[in-house]
């Protein structure tokens, strides 16, 4: 009985503590899930990251904040393709460069990074006015 009764002492200690150490996570958490319906990724991303400051090993914070990398770099490189077909190379650039800073393992940011500093580098011999292709416009016209 006394074992039984230090037993649930422990526990009710050890409970309050466990939920103030995450407190900070779960508000974070959820200010993250709130801008990411607002398909607001970048600020998501970073409340997600915010949070797994808080508890490096939670999966709670973990998962949310890999889906947002993910979701920020998709948004970024769709903005990056709008200005590249806009001939807006230097701001689609800059968009492929927080695409992969969001998600460093997409491959598809670094190749659009390379692309774009291709085709900024062809702008550049070409003369004022000339449209810039990509090599995938390239290889259709051709």
């Amino acid at each position: 009985m006394r074992y039984l009764a230090v037993l649930t002492c422990a526990t009710l200690l050890v409970v309050p503590l466990l939920q103030a150490r995450n407190k900070k996570g779960d508000k974070l958490l959820k200010l993250g899930q709130k801008a990411e319906a607002q398909k607001d990724y970048d600020v998501a991303l970073n409340y997600y990251d915010q949070a797994v400051e808080t508890d490096p090993k939670e999966p709670a914070y973990l998962m949310p904040e890999q889906n947002a990398r993910v979701k920020a770099a998709e948004s970024h490189l769709i903005q990056g393709r709008k200005l590249q077909k806009a001939q807006k190379l230097d701001e689609a650039l800059v968009q492929f460069q927080k695409a992969f800073l969001a998600d460093p393992s997409s491959q598809i940011a670094l190749q659009e990074i390379q692309q774009t500093t291709a085709m900024i580098k062809d702008r550049a011999k070409a003369p004022p006015g000339t449209p810039i292709l990509t090599p995938a416009e390239k290889a259709r016209q051709e």
